[in-house]
């Protein structure tokens, strides 16, 4: 009896083991993908209504993007990530040209596939990512390694408005504070505008009277190995300044538009045909920024284009563009005062060199403000955004207000208005001004 009561003790102490074992394992796989396997994503419905005739409903979009994260130890680490889109205006209503539709109904990308390679003084990243040399709040000055979807404007968050590419980013930290980054890109992809007839489609001039005109399709610099774009930048610390130097040449992210002639139909004396090209450019930039007291940080960027394309005053000429090279600059001040966040930019762009011969503006200068201030411990923040060229007198004003419903659930009210003449960079958009109701759920 004793005999098979040992044996029975014996099979459920074993018995016990192989369980107790097993809950181990499976406590140790899960821990495994707790701790190396990460996923997150954001669910978003964005309403625009266009107030500024014709009123109607400009956007009905829902987007969502997804990424996930994969440690694989201290030195490997691997994201994946997408977004895609369907705005239901181009369904619901037939306002919109059918390019536009094309152009705007449904999207699907991939937005980050990179691989991290880390060693104690080298940092390496390979794959298709954004890569921001420029920190500027109101249009782009030194963030000129990434193409930006502009389709859109710069309404969106600038995350957004960015177009990863694939490239190879090396990062060596030589020195306490001093780092060499060097960035190697096959990748020519350039920026994406919104075509003729959408609401924000850029303004170009009309021919004269008996002239017609043509657009073709942007002729996009084909991607080969044979042709590379690349930079480095060299930045470091030194009491309490954050500097940086970097050189970076790739095709013009935005396209110049060279000109032909041809006989004209119809009545018409001449057809121009114009045809978006873009040609290579170098971009010489400095940046800086520096914390003033506790409250405060002083920046800076300065960047010297070399070799970029601009209309000509004769369109008969050179195929219609002259070769200049441009200085773009901002400063900014970002201040806190009584809990509301304030930061200004002084931005200004000019063309360098003989100009008698340029059709472009010469000079272009812009300030830009805005204001935000949290309330009811943050749930709530109002913000303000201002914007007004100084030569022209364009303006966009755009207040918001954001409701944190629960952490994960922010509610957003806002406008985007714009005034200015026509041949202005807000201006031009006069006949978008709207309201907006957007939803994010981010899990």
């Amino acid at each position: 009896m004793r005999s098979h009561s040992g044996r029975l003790g014996a099979g459920v102490l074993i018995a016990g083991l192989l369980f107790a074992s097993s809950l181990r394992a499976e406590d140790s796989a899960t821990s495994f993908w707790k701790d190396r396997f990460q996923y997150g994503g954001e669910l978003r419905q964005e309403t625009a209504f266009r107030f500024a005739s014709p009123a109607n409903f400009s956007k009905i979009r829902q987007i969502a993007t997804a990424e996930v994260k994969f440690t694989f130890n201290d030195h490997f680490k691997l994201k994946i990530g997408g977004r895609g889109w369907y705005d239901a205006v181009y369904d619901l209503t037939d306002q919109y040209p059918e390019a536009v539709r094309d152009s705007l109904r449904t999207e699907l990308t991939i937005r980050d596939a990179y691989l991290d390679i880390s060693a104690p003084k080298l940092n390496i990243r390979l794959g298709n990512q954004q890569i921001v040399w420029g920190e500027a709040l109101g249009q782009f000055f030194a963030d000129v390694v990434t193409p930006k979807d502009l389709r859109e404007f710069f309404l969106p968050s600038f995350e957004f408005v960015r177009i990863p590419i694939w490239a190879l980013d090396l990062r060596y930290n030589f020195l306490p504070g001093w780092t060499l980054e060097a960035v190697l890109s096959p990748d020519m992809s350039v920026d994406k505008f919104a075509p003729p007839g959408a609401d924000f489609a850029f303004f170009i001039p009309p021919p004269p009277a008996g002239i017609d005109q043509i657009l073709l399709p942007d002729d996009k610099p084909q991607t080969d190995f044979k042709h590379w774009n690349g930079g480095l930048r060299f930045s470091y610390l030194v009491k309490g300044w954050d500097l940086a130097w970097f050189y970076y040449t790739s095709p013009d992210h935005v396209p110049a538009l060279f000109k032909s002639f041809g006989p004209g139909s119809g009545g018409s004396a001449a057809t121009v045909t114009l045809d978006p090209k873009h040609k290579r450019v170098q971009h010489v930039a400095a940046t800086f920024s520096k914390g003033i007291g506790d409250s405060a940080v002083l920046r800076g960027e300065f960047v010297y284009t070399i070799g970029r394309y601009f209309n000509s005053e004769i369109p008969t000429l050179n195929q219609g563009v002259v070769r200049r090279d441009q200085f773009r600059y901002v400063v900014g001040l970002d201040y806190t005062f009584h809990g509301v966040d304030m930061n200004a930019e002084f931005q200004q762009q000019a063309i360098m060199g003989s100009t008698h011969l340029v059709a472009d503006d010469i000079l272009d200068t812009w300030v830009f403000l805005r204001f935000e201030r949290g309330f009811f411990n943050e749930k709530l923040r109002p913000e303000l955004i201002f914007i007004v060229g100084l030569d022209k007198g364009d303006t966009e004003i755009s207040p918001r207000l954001h409701y944190r419903v629960i952490p994960s659930v922010t509610l957003t009210w806002g406008a985007d208005i714009f005034s200015g003449p026509r041949d202005s960079l807000y201006g031009e958009f006069d006949g978008s001004d709207r309201v907006f109701m957007n939803t994010s759920w981010k899990f």
